[in-house]
């Protein structure tokens, strides 16, 4: 929480930008977010998978459509 604490005492959006990039060329912090921030997306539309679109069960050419197909397309 060290790090939600320090970006809140930035005057501005400028500072807290610069603050922001200077975390994130940390080589150990580039592996992280390479390895978990995709591992993360993965689980969420493995777990929204399972609701279909709008609570209707609606497919195209097979796929059935769901929150995931909705992210997936979004991201």
């Amino acid at each position: 929480f060290k790090l939600v604490r320090s970006m809140w005492q930035y005057r501005d959006l400028q500072e807290a930008l610069g603050f922001y990039g200077a975390y994130h060329q940390d080589p150990v912090n580039q592996a992280i977010h390479f390895v978990f921030v995709p591992a993360l997306l993965w689980s969420f539309l493995v777990g929204f998978a399972h609701f279909p679109l709008l609570g209707k069960e609606l497919s195209v050419a097979g796929h059935r459509l769901t929150y995931s197909t909705l992210i997936f397309f979004a991201y």
